[in-house]
């Protein structure tokens, strides 16, 4: 963490995927993981990412998830998570329920179709783009790139 800060590094998405594996790490485990940032540097903002609604999951099962979701994030909050990033979350109900009972500011993946001041309203406190403005320049640069 100290070598983040030195580069100037002042926020980071923390995921609770297991990489290179399947699934979710356990809340005791991930908080221990959370709890030796934080204890780098309180000066580090911890996005915490939760990634079960991004990991395959189908947008109308997100409901089942929710209760899950919001007592992984009061156990994030208790150790001095700053907020929650929510990336696959994308209807507007599950959302707006998301916001309402988490007790962290929300960060939502926007997806190309949903707009902004639409996910504003249902208490979205940050929005990324994620892989989108990425993906739409390669494929502009190849199309013009084939036309060469």
């Amino acid at each position: 963490v100290y070598s983040f800060l030195k580069l100037g590094i002042v926020g980071i998405n923390f995921e609770d995927r297991i990489i290179g594996g399947s699934g979710l790490r356990d809340i005791d485990t991930q908080c221990e993981r959370i709890e030796v940032l934080h204890s780098a540097s309180d000066n580090l903002f911890i996005n915490a990412r939760y990634d079960l609604m991004f990991d395959g999951s189908k947008p109308e099962t997100h409901d089942t998830l929710i209760d899950a979701l919001i007592q992984r994030t009061k156990e994030y909050e208790d150790i001095g998570v700053d907020g929650l990033f929510v990336p696959g979350l994308a209807t507007p109900e599950f959302i707006k329920t998301v916001c309402e009972r988490s007790p962290l500011p929300v960060n939502i993946m926007r997806m190309r179709s949903t707009p902004i001041e639409d996910l504003a309203t249902l208490g979205v406190a940050r929005i990324s783009h994620g892989p989108s403005p990425y993906i739409s320049l390669m494929k502009t640069l190849s199309e013009q790139a084939s036309k060469f």
